[in-house]
């Protein structure tokens, strides 16, 4: 037998003579805070996991709609170098030719020609049409989007409409709630720990 399986054989007996030892209402209490924690754990995974699904698919449908309404202005030869804006202003979109240069954009401050801020060449998932985070983007306010890409054709050119949706406010809201679990389950389970071992109080008769 290894050193090291026979000490843990050690250990694991040193934990069950010391188990033993413990009281049943003490054995009771550690089994009740362990499920309660790991419980509490699953349900915050759970919750954290659930509401980035949601807060992403609604940023893609927001960058579909986009796409829908710049691939529109191109049929109808609508397109001009300044991109109309949707009211919302955590949104980019750019028309790329096929070099990559910006032929149309949502920002005031790109011009025609100008670089673009995305990648080049493009992921293939993006230009498939997969929406697709991408990390530390330098357009917009900068940090990390929701990039989708359509190809097209301007006139006879071959483009590109690439729509990026900031993460920022999704990621902060996250970040919040992460905060919020890491302080909250240790203090739920804290709380939950003694409530099995406090003792119960009876009252006793007292003799005249």
């Amino acid at each position: 037998m290894s050193r090291r399986r026979l000490a843990d054989r050690l250990s694991f007996a040193r934990v069950r003579r010391l188990t033993r030892k413990l009281s049943l209402r003490t054995r009771v209490t550690m089994w009740a805070t362990t499920v309660v924690a790991i419980a509490t754990v699953a349900a915050g995974l759970g919750l954290l996991l659930g509401l980035k699904y949601s807060m992403w698919r609604a940023l893609d449908t927001t960058e579909r709609q986009r796409l829908s309404d710049v691939s529109a202005l191109i049929r109808h030869d609508q397109l001009r170098s300044l991109i109309p804006s949707n009211g919302g202003d955590a949104d980019v979109v750019e028309v790329l030719d096929a070099s990559g240069k910006v032929r149309a954009s949502s920002d005031y401050d790109t011009g025609p020609g100008s670089p673009s801020g995305f990648p080049n060449p493009l992921p293939p998932q993006v230009v498939a049409g997969r929406a697709t985070t991408l990390h530390d983007l330098k357009i917009g306010d900068e940090g990390d989007f929701r990039v989708l890409a359509r190809p097209t054709r301007v006139g006879d050119r071959p483009a590109t409409i690439v729509v990026a949706v900031s993460l920022a406010q999704a990621e902060h809201t996250l970040s919040s709630l992460t905060t919020g679990l890491v302080i909250g389950v240790p203090a739920l389970t804290a709380l939950v720990a003694p409530a099995p071992s406090l003792p119960f109080i009876t009252e006793c008769p007292h003799s005249e």
